[in-house]
């Protein structure tokens, strides 16, 4: 196993019991935004516990998933803690806004974007939200995932 991945295994493991409850009180992180010092993410994102980036800017940290369901598979999360999609008002619409409009650049980026209905390539765009949804890390994240068909069972 990759020294990467098994050091982030091993970090999920020891985070196990704050993976699926992180209702911790907010601290102060990055550019202001509310952080969970218990996340997963979080930690992910300000460089804590290593991860395979694949875009970065001031709102949004992008990284492989290290269980991946298909030969694409990347994590786009707001810097901000924000638990669930459920858990989004009317002042996140531009936060959410921006960060599907990432989910092309990265599919394209990582050879799997969409050229439009005489192209190649697709990709698919998921939140999971809530234990019902298939939720494990309560901080909200957008599953960009590609690759030949990787939805469908093999």
């Amino acid at each position: 196993m990759n020294s990467l991945y098994a050091s982030t295994s091993r970090a999920a493991a020891i985070n196990s019991d704050v993976l699926y409850k992180t209702r911790n009180l907010p601290i102060i992180g990055h550019m202001n935004r509310p952080v969970n010092d218990s996340c997963l993410f979080c930690k992910i994102a300000a460089g804590q516990i290593p991860s395979k980036r694949a875009y970065e800017d001031d709102e949004f940290f992008a990284f492989h998933d290290i269980n991946p369901a298909a030969p694409v598979h990347v994590l786009v999360i707001p810097k901000e803690h924000i638990e669930t999609l459920a858990d989004c008002e009317n002042s996140h619409h531009d936060l959410l806004g921006k960060m599907v409009a990432l989910a092309p650049r990265i599919a394209r980026e990582q050879g799997v974007g969409y050229d439009g209905p005489d192209g190649q390539g697709g990709f698919k765009t998921l939140f999971n939200t809530g234990p019902g949804g298939g939720q494990e890390v309560y901080h909200l994240h957008l599953h960009v995932i590609g690759g030949p068909r990787p939805w469908k069972p093999r």
